[in-house]
């Protein structure tokens, strides 16, 4: 793997998180 590889990769991830905790934070004003 080339660095550039990796870097795309570790941007993906963090993406990935990002979504997850947005669609965590609209879960729970949707129950409250």
């Amino acid at each position: 793997m080339t660095n550039v590889n990796i870097i795309v990769m570790g941007r993906r991830m963090e993406i990935i998180i990002d979504t997850k905790r947005v669609i965590n934070v609209e879960s729970s004003f949707v129950t409250e």
